[in-house]
């Protein structure tokens, strides 16, 4: 593009003169739409049934044809033909990027799908089977003090559990609600290499779950320390408030008994854990009912 002599010097004069020259900005069609980067499109619905439809085809066939059986074993066939026939499905419409993106998306949300249902299971499975004790008033204001294995569910409660739970949290908050006050003001009023430090700890217990963090600590000090020193002083304590007498203490170590009695009941340390020998009311109940 080349410009004449009066257009350059009409440019300079108007430069001169403080003013600006813009360019002329081209018109945009009236008919012109916004793309979307959000949402479905009619395609995507259509391929991600036909992809299912395919795959459950797919895997009734082979469950027919071939000596396949198993319910879990027919929805993983179906999962993995439904993924690799809605991937042929976008390529025909979208590039390789596009075809990953959706592949990463399918695989997420399949993941997540899985989880939720898993906890409406759990959730369920725990309503349904505790509903009659749900509905009894004594299930929430009474403990398991003076109830038996054998007793109706009119008798005991979880009130103990309620109770422990509480006090377990409020131990909980009053240790951690001081400390995580103190790490953030420190973190952010005194900046420098062990504060970076400190902050990549919160971080990383953040991201780390409780059960973890609980193990870990069970492993490397309770065990390493040895609870027998903890039992002795917790014996010896109720020794002062109680009359106890102390009959035998299971455990793997040599000198610990592999046998003791609890309420008439024997109960045996062995190599895969603790035995508890059954109760003999509920042997007779269970002979009566069976009819033998």
């Amino acid at each position: 593009m080349t410009a004449s002599l009066d257009e350059l010097d009409a440019l300079a004069s108007q430069t001169a003169a403080g003013k600006t020259t813009l360019p002329q900005r081209t018109p945009v069609p009236k008919d012109l739409k916004p793309r979307k980067v959000g949402g479905f499109r009619r395609s995507d619905v259509l391929s991600l049934l036909g992809a299912a439809l395919a795959g459950i085809g797919t895997a009734a066939l082979l469950f027919t044809l071939l000596p396949f059986s198993g319910w879990l074993g027919f929805l993983i066939v179906a999962y993995v033909a439904f993924v690799a026939f809605y991937a042929a499905l976008v390529s025909l419409d979208e590039d390789f990027a596009a075809v990953k993106d959706r592949l990463a998306a399918v695989l997420i949300h399949s993941l997540a799908f899985t989880l939720l249902m898993a906890l409406v299971f759990v959730v369920t499975f725990t309503v349904i089977r505790g509903w009659e004790a749900l509905t009894n008033w004594n299930f929430f204001t009474q403990d398991m003090q003076n109830a038996g294995p054998l007793d109706p569910l009119t008798a005991g409660g979880i009130l103990h559990a309620i109770l422990g739970t509480l006090i377990m949290i409020t131990i909980a908050l009053a240790v951690v609600i001081p400390l995580g006050v103190a790490c953030a003001v420190y973190m952010n009023e005194m900046p420098g290499p062990f504060s970076r430090f400190v902050r990549t700890i919160s971080e990383a217990m953040t991201a780390l779950p409780s059960i973890v963090a609980g193990l870990f600590i069970y492993a490397s000090l309770i065990l390493i320390l040895g609870p027998k020193s903890s039992l002795d002083w917790f014996v010896a304590y109720l020794k002062t408030k109680y009359e106890l007498k102390e009959a035998s203490r299971l455990g793997p170590a040599a000198e610990d008994d592999k046998e003791g009695r609890v309420l008439n009941r024997i109960v045996r340390w062995s190599k895969g854990g603790l035995e508890y020998e059954g109760d003999p009311r509920q042997i007779e109940r269970f002979i009566c009912e069976l009819g033998l």
